[in-house]
């Protein structure tokens, strides 16, 4: 990946956790432009358990950044190094988009100072497959109002780019528990990272029952053992995602937070970019939705992967 110089600021999020604000300081190219509003602000979202040190991320906040945009990365909690506070995670959907908010309003309220110049500085938000998920709900959601923390045009987001976004979780999770290269190069390797990752906090679980994301729902008991032994996301996701978020069963999660039941809410100028080879989409999208919506535009690729498109000059600049 292309080296990149970043400033981390560490963001309070409504329930008294915290997410990592990686902003581009420099790269190769030189210094980057300052998140201070005199130039258009993007967000960058990466994939499932992933964060500003991943190839794919660097390499587009190097050319966003060499293109005159100032930028940031927004490392979910636990991710990328970021200390996980409270025994919240992260999901596609419910929290995640708080989360996102939070990280907006930073960004207008404290980096850019707020007022009329936090008010009319313009935020792009972009996300790579479950971040992309997540950006897409939460544009759905400027929208709706629903989940937690709007604040008007601190929380606004002027347009959104999703990449290789599984829109169909129930889909594109089949996909990965049967085919044996999405099962045994993607599912596994995901898990096993964001085990990794938790690995230090498996105190926090062990207290006794935590605090779920709806306000008026008991505290919830997470399955430890299973959370700590997971090989397939979808194990993870039953040991503590879908408890604490407050669904049913893994599968309703799955259905809820599927961003594609949202494209018609979106309100906002929204690019999504996928491709028919990819491993994890079950070469599907959601093509109706979003003829239904001029604010969203597909770019469906019969090439590209999950996560690999490949720059036409130098392949090496945008390996996955």
């Amino acid at each position: 990946p292309t080296p990149v110089d970043y400033d981390r600021r560490l963001v309070e999020t409504l329930d008294g956790g915290v997410v990592a604000l990686d902003v581009v300081r420099s790269s190769v190219h030189g210094a980057a432009k300052a998140l201070d509003g005199s130039a258009a602000i993007v967000l960058l979202v990466s994939g499932l358990g992933g964060g500003s040190q991943g190839a794919y991320v660097q390499n587009m906040a190097t050319t966003l950044a060499e293109q005159g945009f100032a930028v940031a990365v927004l490392n979910m909690r636990a991710c990328a190094g970021t200390v996980l506070k409270t025994p919240r995670l992260f999901s596609a959907y419910r929290g995640s988009t708080d989360d996102v908010r939070v990280a907006v309003k930073y960004v207008r309220s404290v980096l850019v100072g707020g007022g009329s110049a936090g008010a009319d500085a313009q935020v792009f938000v972009l996300g790579w497959s479950n971040g992309g998920t997540i950006v897409v709900n939460t544009l759905a959601e400027q929208a709706t109002r629903e989940g937690k923390g709007h604040h008007d045009t601190l929380t606004s987001i002027t347009a959104a780019v999703a990449l290789a976004t599984p829109h169909d979780m129930v889909k594109s999770t089949a996909i990965c528990e049967e085919r044996f290269l999405s099962r045994w190069v993607y599912n596994r390797h995901v898990a096993r990272n964001i085990v990794k990752q938790l690995d230090p906090y498996v105190d926090l679980y062990r207290r006794g029952p935590i605090a779920r994301w709806s306000d008026d729902e008991p505290s919830v008991d997470i399955d430890v053992d299973l959370l700590l032994g997971a090989t397939r996301i979808r194990e993870i996701d039953e040991a503590i995602t879908r408890r604490v978020f407050g669904y049913d069963s893994v599968d309703d999660y799955y259905r809820n937070a599927s961003s594609f039941r949202r494209l018609e809410h979106v309100a906002a100028p929204l690019l999504l970019v996928s491709a028919a080879d990819d491993p994890v989409s079950s070469r599907w999208a959601p093509f109706e939705e979003v003829r239904q919506n001029r604010q969203v535009l597909l770019a469906y690729t019969e090439h590209g992967g999950h996560l690999g498109w490949q720059d036409d000059v130098d392949v090496q600049r945008s390996r996955w």
